[in-house]
């Protein structure tokens, strides 16, 4: 029980510092939450009013707040039941158009710079030490049109070692939708963890009335191995959360 606490505890003050460096975007009027399920507690409202970022874990497909009020919300849903995932994560940002006119134009440039994820400060609850998130970070090839990039990727993430992925960025003048999904196993000690395929992020922009809305979520389908399941939870949960937070904190780094 005692380390239970102590987890949480960590995760709390981990928590506390990401939020901790980012800039107050609050609302002067309460937002409307039409666009979310009725899952979203009194608690996220208050976090989402005040303009901080919710992390969330939803534990199963059916907690996942973004409902399908469009044809892009509705493929973020089908791109993450296909994963049929094991452990997910939401990270939820609400920014008033008036703060950022130009945040589509700004989140595209910090997705398709793909030599700075190289260096993503993340901390490793198992070793207890702040790490590279990626310490490889090459595109292999890519392919841009009028409204869509298409980038292979290779990236180094230790203990799992070198990962290729596929990504996807289509975007417009008021939306971006941005995919990265695992194209090879994530190994761990010679046991695969993911399948390819098997694990994915989505970062969904869209705008409301007068809000830009921030959506992440990421999706990971892996065995529940006994010995290890509680560390390969926590270590990817985190790698979500950490990489969401790092896109999103390049927006408020742009003046």
């Amino acid at each position: 029980m005692k380390k239970i606490f102590n987890l949480k505890f960590k995760l709390f003050i981990l928590n506390f510092l990401i939020f901790a460096t980012f800039p107050f975007y609050g609302n002067s009027n309460f937002l409307d939450f039409s666009i979310f399920s009725d899952k979203i507690s009194d608690e996220e409202k208050t976090v989402l009013n005040s303009g901080n970022v919710l992390i969330r874990n939803p534990h199963n497909l059916s907690n996942i707040l973004l409902l399908p009020s469009d044809l892009k919300s509705k493929q973020v849903l089908t791109e993450i039941q296909q994963i049929k995932p094991v452990f997910l994560a939401e990270i939820i940002q609400i920014i008033p158009i008036s703060s950022k006119p130009d945040l589509i134009n700004n989140i595209n440039q910090a997705l398709t710079d793909i030599p700075s994820y190289k260096g993503i400060p993340y901390y490793s609850e198992h070793n207890k030490i702040w790490v590279d998130l990626y310490s490889k970070a090459d595109i292999i090839s890519e392919k841009s049109g009028d409204h869509q990039h298409s980038i292979s990727a290779q990236f180094y993430m230790e203990p799992f070692g070198d990962i290729s992925t596929d990504i996807s960025i289509v975007k417009s003048q008021t939306s971006l939708f941005y995919s990265n999904i695992n194209a090879t196993p994530v190994m761990y000690n010679n046991i695969t963890c993911v399948k390819p395929g098997k694990m994915k992020y989505i970062i969904y922009v869209f705008q409301t009335d007068e809000n830009w809305i921030l959506y992440g979520i990421g999706a990971v389908n892996t065995p529940k191995i006994p010995f290890i399941k509680d560390r390969i939870e926590l270590s990817f949960m985190n790698r979500i959360k950490t990489f969401c937070n790092f896109i999103f904190q390049k927006l408020f780094d742009k003046n």
